[in-house]
């Protein structure tokens, strides 16, 4: 009963984990270039989804930057991981290993200010390992199994077939018991 209990509440499953980085709506300078650095876990296995807009037409770019300590244009290794050039949204997401931090750089060519804002989003999903006290049921559930099953194996080739099939006809050990054995004389036919 408790290994059926047990594989139907079953918490096996999946963990995730999420990490926010927001930069709240701001303002935005006219001809201004602004940076930020979002500190993330480096992982094998993730995805990173990063939204922004802008009441101004603004350029983004996104680049890996490992080892950067301060958001500064000495970061930038290589080329971006993901551009936009002058729009007012834009929204981008990866999966697979992620290498932090990232450095984010955006800038306006339009002579009014307006403003911008930025959200990026780290989901790192992970399995669940049974419980020991589960594994300890299932092992011992099995175990039970296949005891019962050895036993009624057992039990089905050695033992006489049927419980109800009477007693054993008897078989003659000498020529004394014959008549006994054999029974009454039948008439001829």
């Amino acid at each position: 009963m408790a290994a059926v209990v047990l594989v139907t509440f079953n918490s096996e499953g999946e963990h995730t984990v999420q990490q926010v980085w927001t930069i709240p709506n701001g303002s935005l300078p006219g001809n201004g270039t602004e940076f930020a650095l979002l500190q993330g876990a480096n992982v094998s296995s993730g995805e990173l989804t990063v939204s922004w807009e802008g009441s101004v037409p603004t350029g983004v770019r996104l680049y890996e930057a490992p080892g950067c300590r301060i958001a500064a244009p000495t970061c930038i290794q290589g080329p971006a991981a993901h551009t936009w050039p002058a729009s007012r949204a834009g929204t981008w997401s990866t999966s697979g290993a992620l290498v932090f931090p990232y450095l984010v750089v955006w800038n306006t060519s339009s002579p009014v200010p307006g403003s911008w804002g930025f959200t990026a989003v780290e989901s790192v999903t992970t399995s669940l390992a049974p419980a020991f006290w589960e594994e300890a049921v299932l092992y011992a559930t099995a175990a039970a199994l296949a005891i019962v099953g050895a036993m009624a194996l057992f039990l089905g080739l050695f033992l006489r077939g049927g419980a109800f099939a009477g007693p054993a006809r008897l078989v003659s050990r000498s020529a004394d018991d014959v008549r006994e054995i054999a029974g009454p004389p039948r008439p001829p036919p």
